[in-house]
């Protein structure tokens, strides 16, 4: 198997046959009650775990109370990316060392999918747009605050704004209360700024440039985004755990 540890959730998927059979994801701070049961479903349906189990992580912290978790389980202990092996992707920007290995694992599995240019969109707690050249190298790209994260910002930094979920619905353009134009302003103005972003990035590496979207907070973005044609956004909710195996599988010592 292998994880993703991100600031909130744990993304995961399953290799089976060379492919990826399943994935998902659960709350970082829900392991024993989300992650816990999908495990003892895995194990059963696939008669045990192949090893190695592969983990990356953008957060220290919750890596080190993941890592805790998955050692009380029937998880083989796991191989970490950018430590136990190296994440192979070529860089052109300031800090490689700086990156998010989300970001890199991500853009890895999109460019071995078309081998040319393309696009990776990760919605998580962060929303990254990643640029990725021809040859395969790590342009860089754009961050900017994930939907949760939106509200969360409102709502602390003004007096009368509430904090609250954003329900997974479609809100009409003009919200009618305080949470509606509060929704309506994170999930438009986060599909709007992706679509500007993705414009601004294939003006750099290639107009028809195939863009890839992943993380939990594409699927509320979906139907915000087009999805048909060569200009279409294509989901991919395991992108990077299928990054995360490609890393290891390019790494391996033979």
């Amino acid at each position: 198997m292998a994880f993703v540890v991100g600031n909130t959730a744990v993304s995961w998927a399953v290799l089976a046959r060379g492919r990826v059979q399943q994935s998902g994801g659960d709350d970082l701070r829900e392991l024993r009650r989300s992650l816990r049961p999908d495990l003892e479903k895995i194990a059963e349906q696939y008669g045990g775990f192949e090893r190695p189990s592969l983990v990356a992580s953008v957060n220290p912290a919750g890596l080190e109370r993941f890592l805790s978790f998955l050692a009380k389980t029937e998880v083989p202990r796991p191989l970490l990316a950018g430590k136990d092996f190296p994440i192979s992707i070529k860089m052109d920007v300031e800090a490689p060392e700086k990156v998010g290995v989300d970001r890199l694992l991500g853009a890895l599995a999109a460019w071995r999918q078309v081998r040319g240019p393309c696009i990776t969109v990760d919605c998580g707690t962060a929303i990254t747009v990643n640029a990725v050249s021809k040859q395969g190298v790590f342009l860089g790209g754009a961050i900017l605050p994930g939907l949760h994260l939106m509200v969360k910002s409102l709502s602390r930094g003004t007096a009368l704004l509430p904090e609250f979920l954003l329900e997974d619905k479609s809100w009409p353009p003009v919200g009618k209360n305080t949470e509606a134009a509060m929704a309506v302003g994170v999930f438009y103005g986060a599909a709007g700024a992706i679509a500007r972003l993705v414009k601004e990035a294939r003006a750099v590496i290639g107009r028809d440039a195939p863009v890839t979207i992943t993380g939990g907070g594409s699927v509320r973005l979906l139907h915000l985004l087009p999805r048909s044609g060569p200009r279409g956004f294509r989901w991919e909710p395991a992108l990077v755990p299928r990054g995360l195996f490609l890393a290891y599988q390019a790494g391996r010592k033979p």
